[in-house]
């Protein structure tokens, strides 16, 4: 009996590994937004750096960035510096807040709510970090997706 549980438990935890380079993807797109704060030139530089690909759109007007390590998890960031946008297709909008409570624990911030009344991050002299879903259509949270846009001041 304890030998079928065994195979069962390493089969429940299968998908993890996955799921856990998702989080760390989102958690290091995540931290290219913030970490430069609108600077498209550090951002371009620090998503090469940390091995992403960074692929600028001039047509758009903006830079996307992607790691191979995981295939759902991805970002783009406007040439101006006005705003960068970090998704998952895979981690739910609760899951994607406390990875950015992660990244900007220590520093300042208020709660707020966005004109769709989403969760908002206000950070003074910064800016604004606004939780949603992802999609083309986004929502304040989804069960299977998440997206976080900083719009920079």
């Amino acid at each position: 009996m304890l030998r079928c549980a065994v195979p069962v438990i390493l089969l429940a935890c299968a998908p993890l590994p996955a799921l856990a380079n998702d989080a760390d993807a989102m958690r290091q797109a995540i931290s290219f937004c913030f970490d430069t704060e609108g600077d498209v030139e550090a951002l371009t530089e620090r998503v090469k750096s940390d091995g992403w690909t960074a692929e600028r759109d001039e047509e758009m007007g903006l830079v996307n960035f992607y790691t191979e390590a995981s295939a759902d998890t991805f970002g783009f960031f406007a040439t101006d510096g006005s705003f960068c946008h970090a998704e998952s297709m895979t981690l739910s909008s609760e899951d994607t807040a406390m990875i950015l409570q992660e990244v900007v624990a220590e520093y300042e911030y208020d709660f707020d709510k966005d004109d769709m009344g989403c969760t908002m991050l206000s950070f003074a002299g910064f800016g604004t970090a606004t939780i949603t879903s992802g999609g083309q259509d986004p929502v304040c949270g989804a069960e299977n997706n998440s997206a976080v846009r900083f719009n920079f001041e």
